[in-house]
């Protein structure tokens, strides 16, 4: 489950073009485009990988609380490349957040209605989002309001899947 992405190295999305700027994780990379607006680059060849692009798609339009899936990297035909999507860069999560700060009453209650908001919306086609924790929960402040959005998506389970035959529904 390696990635086979390098710092400095440049990609081809749909959209724009990104630098590999620093790497996070194993599979996850800081990135920047064109203009300079920070991304999460996630290169992989998993299946979780292949089910966050997909949840993402079927319905980041129907749910704001959900991370953006704003690009995705167009390997040329014939490479071996791991598949490679774009999300939105969040500066914080909500554990690391809490930990500097006591949040208010008032951004408590918004955290909880967005994630709610977004948790009803993928349990209302059958889908489990099987790791909300604190970490992943990620807080942009920069924006007009502060944005609230749940990940990762790679774990959602659907009902469709047979070890989710028990569970909160």
């Amino acid at each position: 489950m390696s990635s086979t992405l390098r710092l400095g190295e440049i990609l081809k999305g749909n959209l724009s073009t990104y630098t590999i700027t620093k790497q996070l994780h194993p599979s996850v990379w800081l990135a920047t485009n064109l203009a300079g607006v920070n991304s999460i680059i996630k290169s992989v060849r998993h299946w979780r990988l292949e089910n966050e692009r997909d949840v993402l798609r079927r319905f980041q339009d129907r749910a704001p609380g959900l991370r953006p899936l704003v690009d995705e990297i167009q390997h040329a035909e014939g490479e071996l490349e791991a598949p490679a999507i774009v999300l939105r860069w969040f500066e914080n999560d909500a554990l690391n957040a809490c930990s500097r700060r006591r949040l208010t009453r008032r951004e408590v209650k918004y955290v909880a209605k967005t994630v709610l908001e977004a948790l009803e919306v993928l349990h209302g086609k059958g889908f489990v989002h099987t790791d909300i924790k604190p970490n992943n929960i990620l807080v942009d402040y920069n924006s007009q309001k502060t944005r609230i959005s749940t990940a990762p998506l790679g774990d959602l389970a659907g009902d469709r899947q047979p070890f989710l035959t028990f569970g909160i529904h």
